[in-house]
């Protein structure tokens, strides 16, 4: 009995340390699939992020063709 309580006890006090990072971007757009295959040269620049690194994109097309890059914010990446 003790035993699946410090068992308990303790995967709850795992589970409150962990956090979900929070994003460093205010979503603007979203990548849908299927993901596109073909994207024009505009440059109209967006910035997605990548394992937690930004990333600078020439325009939302390019940004979505990235299989990593779900979500991307307009404009250039901050510095």
């Amino acid at each position: 009995m003790i035993k699946h309580v410090v068992i308990a006890f303790f995967t709850l006090i795992l589970m409150a340390c962990s956090q979900t990072p929070e994003s460093m971007l205010k979503v603007d757009g979203s990548c849908e699939e299927p993901r596109p295959q073909i994207c024009t040269m505009e440059y109209d620049p967006v910035c997605g992020e990548v394992g937690g690194e930004l990333k600078e994109y020439g325009n939302a097309c390019s940004a979505c063709g990235d299989p990593e890059i779900n979500t991307y914010q307009k404009g250039a990446c901050p510095k």
